[in-house]
């Protein structure tokens, strides 16, 4: 390769490099902006219905005996034999106020507990982002979605969870797949 070539291709490469790191910048500007509408839509949600959310995260803390609930029926924490009963040990009343809860919300995917002890609810779970209320502050708490995700990115994580703080034992959750 002479001297004429290897000058030549020089701009070539640094324009290349330039396209790059453009497009990897406006990506991430994207996501970011993505994220924080995303975030803000999921805060407005909660504050306009509040009174609903804390009634259904009533209902799921006191139904202690309820794994997860979803429109279609609901499932039992299992019992010492390891089986997990399915749409036994609540009223039809009950599972029916719990789908109007739902409706009133947009839950899609119902909820989920996830401890027994402390009432940890899920709302949503199905999704990539949706509430978490818990009676204990989680561990990975951060200031939005965009930090949650350039956390598990950082972390090199495959799979996680990430919280962001909405009003007190309540949450956002982001979870990257």
């Amino acid at each position: 390769m002479s001297n004429k070539e290897i000058k030549c291709s020089l701009p070539f490469i640094f324009l290349v490099l330039s396209f790059m790191t453009l497009f990897f910048c406006s990506c991430t500007e994207y996501k970011k902006q993505l994220l924080s509408y995303q975030e803000i839509q999921y805060r407005d949600n909660f504050l306009k219905n509040n009174l609903v959310f804390e009634e259904l995260k009533y209902m799921a803390c006191e139904d202690n005996h309820i794994a997860q609930v979803k429109k279609e029926g609901y499932e039992q924490l299992p019992k010492e034999n390891g089986r997990i009963i399915i749409n036994k040990g609540m009223s039809e009343s009950r599972f029916k106020k719990y789908n109007e809860l739902f409706q009133k919300l947009g839950i899609d995917y119902g909820i989920q507990k996830t401890h027994s002890k402390l009432c940890g609810v899920r709302f949503d779970y199905g999704l990539q982002k949706g509430y978490f209320y818990s009676s204990v502050t989680p561990s990975d708490v951060h200031a939005s979605f965009y930090e949650c995700s350039v956390s598990m990115f950082n972390e090199e994580k495959k799979v996680g969870i990430c919280y962001v703080a909405i009003q007190k034992n309540w949450y956002l959750y982001y979870y990257e797949q």
